[in-house]
């Protein structure tokens, strides 16, 4: 299962989030702070979105709202996701400043536009410090009805567990460690599984790595194995999607590009187009890239009849 729409959100006080910067490994505090780094995020931003409608992708673009400033606004698949089966699921997150992103004039547009069955609300876990960042948390593959997930303090196991039950998947769960022993932060720079690839850095995994290769042996999918050095430059943060007349494309930054081997490459684009750009400031600043920025919209379009809303 592909998306063909997606929502993205514009930012307008990106910056360094110092909340994050003690589980996030991928971002820089001293990258390019000052007070041109929201305007080149920005500029970035634009790029991507006009890339994406250009190739036919269902862009819906939401204005960050500028009060409180949300320096992460940029990556809303953290706080929500959708699903086919009509459920809409709101995360819990680590960081006091990313729990503004939530939105409900985001949400009400999802009921107003689509046939929401059921909203699933998680968020009070950040009561007792336990979190679940929703798409960063939870690699997917909706195919064969499974749900991937490094532990880290972003992404907690009984939480994971609620989520797979509520979904009717099975969960794969594992321990991955960056080159400094530190538990990476999120599942979705460690791996991205598409209809016929998963792309994944095996290296990485201390623990539960031969029980993530067999379950991804068995969908008989090509694993394109990743470096270290690769999953550092955000080649797992990549995301399969498909405009209207069913043509796919891979989204990935240039940076991700650049370290891809040809061979990798080829193996992508067996099955999809490659649709990069740059996102330098978002990566160095941000610590997430390309897939961070992308809600994928997997619900059906409202018939003319009302759904109820639990």
């Amino acid at each position: 299962m592909i998306a063909s729409q997606i929502i993205m959100i514009r930012p307008s006080a990106f910056t360094y989030n110092p909340e994050t910067e003690e589980s996030n490994g991928f971002q820089f505090s001293g990258a390019f702070l000052g007070t041109e780094v929201g305007q080149k995020a920005l500029h970035e931003f634009e790029n991507l979105a006009q890339k994406l409608a250009a190739a036919g992708i269902d862009v819906k673009i939401f204005n960050d709202t500028a009060i409180p400033a949300k320096p992460d606004a940029v990556f809303p698949n953290n706080w929500f996701s959708t699903h086919s089966d009509g459920k809409v699921f709101l995360y819990p997150m680590l960081s006091p400043l990313r729990r503004a992103e939530r939105r409900a004039d985001i949400i009400n547009w999802l009921l107003q536009t689509f046939d929401v069955k059921q909203q699933i609300d998680l968020t009070e876990a950040e009561i007792e410090n336990r979190f679940l960042e929703g798409t960063g948390s939870m690699v997917t593959d909706h195919e064969q009805r499974v749900i991937y997930a490094c532990l880290s303090s972003r992404t907690e196991l009984e939480l994971l567990r609620q989520v797979a039950h509520k979904l009717n998947y099975a969960l794969q769960s594992f321990c991955a460690d960056d080159r400094n022993g530190k538990p990476i932060y999120h599942t979705n720079v460690v791996m991205s599984i598409a209809e016929d690839w998963a792309v994944i850095c095996l290296d990485c995994m201390t623990e539960r790595k031969e029980e993530v290769i067999k379950t991804l042996g068995a969908t008989e999918k090509e694993i394109i194995e990743i470096s270290f050095e690769q999953m550092e430059n955000f080649c797992g943060n990549i995301l399969m999607l498909q405009n209207s007349e069913g043509q796919k494309f891979t989204v990935m930054s240039e940076r991700a590009h650049s370290f891809f081997t040809p061979k990798q490459l080829s193996s992508i684009e067996k099955s999809s187009n490659i649709l990069s750009s740059d996102l330098t400031t978002i990566e160095k600043v941000g610590g997430g890239s390309a897939r961070c920025m992308l809600t994928e919209i997997f619900l059906s379009e409202k018939s003319t009849q009302h759904s109820s809303i639990p």
